[in-house]
């Protein structure tokens, strides 16, 4: 009698446990980061990003790229990369100024395609700052953004002084103002590994104050 009730709660216990690790199992299958290229960015004046002179005559190449997060509660586009006109130019674009060298080969949406997506999927939108692109792409996505920051780059005044940035977000119709301020920074390294923190900060003008 003993050993059949020892049975009995040994079978239970087995069979109850086993969903919970299906489950987990499952879930985890569900969250999926996915890591594009869109585009690269030669610094060809790197002094502008030191308030001395440390990286005075010097040069860098910085990736842009732009990822896709697949959760249960919605797909997330972070960033779009440089903007589309840039796919299959000739040579690569620099500014008048001759601070910033721009490309682009491939496309956000062909890029989409080789996960078997398109942007009428996208939920949510993010960008790590406003800045020219493609987000205009996601007018339909639900665009997450920091109250001060869609504050400033929506004003009248940026329209005129910063039209490039406004014209980057201007058909992202479906803002979601989130309220706490803070500043995000990734390292981005060739094998696709990225490193993210955030921290509180002040804002100047509905801008970072840079780390």
């Amino acid at each position: 009698m003993k050993k059949t009730i020892l049975v009995l709660v040994v079978s239970v216990l087995f069979f109850s446990c086993k969903p919970k690790k299906k489950e987990v199992a499952i879930t985890e299958n569900l969250i999926k980061l996915h890591v594009f290229s869109g585009g690269k960015i030669i610094v060809n004046n790197l002094e502008l990003f030191s308030q001395d002179t440390t990286y005075q005559g010097q040069s860098k190449e910085f990736a842009n790229p732009f990822y896709v997060i697949q959760h249960p509660k919605g797909i997330l586009m972070w960033d779009a990369g440089l903007p589309e006109n840039l796919v299959g130019l000739p040579k690569s674009f620099t500014d008048p100024s001759d601070a910033f060298t721009i490309s682009r080969k491939d496309s956000l949406i062909n890029q989409l395609k080789s996960i078997k997506l398109k942007v009428s999927d996208f939920k949510y939108i993010a960008l790590s700052h406003s800045h020219i692109g493609h987000a205009n792409s996601f007018k339909d996505a639900i665009w997450l953004v920091q109250k001060n920051e869609y504050k400033y780059v929506t004003s009248d005044s940026a329209q005129i002084k910063e039209a490039t940035i406004y014209t980057g977000i201007k058909d992202l119709k479906n803002p979601k103002l989130l309220h706490k301020v803070y500043a995000w920074s990734y390292h981005w390294s060739s094998s696709f590994i990225f490193k993210y923190r955030f921290r509180k900060t002040n804002l100047i003008n509905g801008r970072f104050i840079p780390f």
